[in-house]
């Protein structure tokens, strides 16, 4: 039951996107499995941010496999934990994906885990602490769908006001579709809340390309 606490650490390394600190992070003991689930999604995202996505196969498969050991009624906090793994299980197959440049099958499996993500059990802290949306608007930028990327910040900045990454996507969206006012009104938010943050975002790591400018 407590254990539901212990992924938290990899939670926000790969909320932040520090794929160094979940490489270097140890393999729980067996026995932990929601951890080590949780071990080895983080992973597989660390790994797809590296380009190795061979390698971030075996995590997701790894991960099947604790899916298909863990009974039905486990719960993690308030929630199933097969609903949990399936928010991590579509989101890493979404990542798989585009990172090899299979954009539809990576917004097709995005959404799944945002629908996914919204029908876990409410929790303090959520019991899957990872605003997928933010990685679907990615994936939608990537795809030049910039109305449905749109849509898809605006709604996580409804369920996260003031969100920078939320803000920094919104802007990039609003841009590509030459809604050029509203951009920069969405900039300046995000100019405001990110000011005393210690990382800079960038325009090219929204589409996975170091070329772009970084908007600071």
């Amino acid at each position: 039951m407590l254990e539901m606490f212990l992924p938290y650490e990899l939670v926000t390394y790969v909320r932040f996107h520090k794929t160094a600190e979940v490489m270097n992070y140890s393999q729980p003991v067996p026995d932990a499995k929601v951890t080590t689930a949780y071990w080895h999604f983080a992973r597989g995202i660390a790994l797809t941010e590296m380009g190795k996505t061979d390698e971030a196969e075996k995590e997701l498969a790894a991960l099947h496999e604790i899916m298909k050991a863990t009974p039905f009624e486990a719960p993690i906090g308030n929630s199933l934990a097969q609903n949990v793994y399936k928010a991590a299980d579509m989101m890493l197959t979404g990542e798989i994906a585009a990172a090899r440049g299979d954009m539809t099958t990576a917004v097709d499996s995005l959404r799944k885990a945002v629908d996914a993500a919204d029908l876990v059990n409410y929790n303090e802290p959520p019991d899957f602490d990872i605003p997928v949306r933010e990685w679907l608007g990615r994936a939608l930028l990537r795809s030049g769908k910039f109305a449905d990327a749109e849509a898809v910040y605006r709604s996580e900045l409804e369920k996260h006001p003031q969100s920078g990454r939320a803000l920094f996507g919104l802007a990039e969206a609003l841009d590509k579709q030459g809604k050029k006012t509203s951009a920069d009104i969405v900039r300046q938010q995000y100019q405001e809340v990110w000011k005393n943050a210690d990382t800079k975002l960038s325009v090219a790591d929204l589409y996975g390309s170091k070329t772009n400018t970084a908007l600071k």
